[in-house]
């Protein structure tokens, strides 16, 4: 009798482990994989501006701007925000140039020498550049020195919008940790902050799966289709000269 019930026995302990496994790996996913970013873009925008850009997957130099790529348009809470570029060429100056959208007037220009690694890089602006003044669209002007058989170098460019916070919105912050902080500034808008706050997260932890799905799921988002950068690395450089 005993060899009569060993079969189906066994085909139910196995049954049993396999839905153990699956339970397992279900609990695994939900540990490491955290709600996307909630990114709230204002839709407003700056289409039909031309820019020389040569993609991730071009020959020689190439440039990507991360920006919401749809509307090229970023806000920040910062009176002097921190730029992201990504260059397929080691090696290479970025040059940047802000003005007042509609002016002729230069805010600043700012050069960012020799950028060491193929990759995305940091450009904050220079320590003694002049603020953004809030509610004011500035043109952000970024451009490679890899000169085509034109004479042309790459180049690309977007809006930036300086904004300050609601009394409510700034108590929140303050109290804010780090995810919290990200959440907050995605559902108001803020790209340049967040952008800067998940970079620096992934930079901080760069084996973290939860930092880089994070990362991921802002540049995938429906107005900033960064698709193409999202796997590149992170350089924690660079100063302007």
């Amino acid at each position: 009798m005993k060899s009569l019930f060993t079969q189906p026995r066994q085909t139910r302990l196995g049954g049993l482990t396999a839905m153990l496994w699956s339970l397992l790996a279900l609990v695994a996913i939900a540990d490491v994989a955290p709600l996307a970013v909630p990114f709230n873009p204002p839709n407003r925008g700056a289409p039909g501006r031309s820019s020389t850009v040569r993609d991730a997957g071009s020959r020689g130099c190439g440039i990507i701007a991360l920006e919401p790529t749809q509307t090229h348009w970023g806000e920040t809470l910062q009176a002097q925000p921190t730029f992201w570029v990504f260059l397929s060429e080691a090696g290479r100056s970025v040059a940047l140039t802000l003005t007042p959208e509609g002016s002729d007037e230069i805010l600043y220009t700012a050069t960012y020498s020799a950028i060491p690694d193929v990759g995305i890089s940091r450009l904050p602006g220079p320590e003694a550049a002049p603020e953004l003044a809030p509610d004011v669209p500035y043109r952000w002007t970024l451009s490679v020195d890899c000169p085509d058989e034109s004479g042309d170098g790459p180049a690309t460019t977007g809006i930036v919008v300086r904004r300050s916070p609601t009394d409510e919105l700034a108590q929140q912050l303050a109290t804010a940790d780090t995810d919290e902080r990200i959440a907050l500034l995605a559902s108001h808008g803020f790209w340049y902050d967040t952008l800067t706050a998940l970079a620096e997260q992934r930079l901080q932890n760069p084996r973290s799966e939860a930092a880089f799905l994070n990362w991921a799921s802002l540049l995938e988002h429906d107005l900033v289709q960064l698709n193409d950068v999202v796997e590149q690395p992170l350089t924690d450089c660079c100063q302007p000269d």
